[in-house]
């Protein structure tokens, strides 16, 4: 695969109204230049990840005391 440099690629296009966000001629995709909002978006995911994994933890704890009371 041949890689065209960046100053042959044809640049985005704005949409209308949208100012994050940029049209891309080659492939007609919408792309969003909000890198701060990416960014926030990313910190949030991570948070549930987090909140998610620690569930699970409490979980699997919850099971095994619950073993510990049913085998006295």
């Amino acid at each position: 695969m041949k890689l065209t440099p960046l100053s042959k690629m044809k640049k985005r296009i704005k949409v209308k109204d949208h100012p994050n966000l940029e049209r891309d001629p080659k492939t007609n995709a919408i792309v969003s230049t909000d890198n701060s909002g990416y960014q926030k978006y990313m910190n949030q995911k991570a948070i549930i990840q987090k909140q998610q994994e620690r569930i699970e933890y409490l979980e699997s704890e919850i099971i095994v005391i619950k073993q510990m009371l049913m085998n006295k």
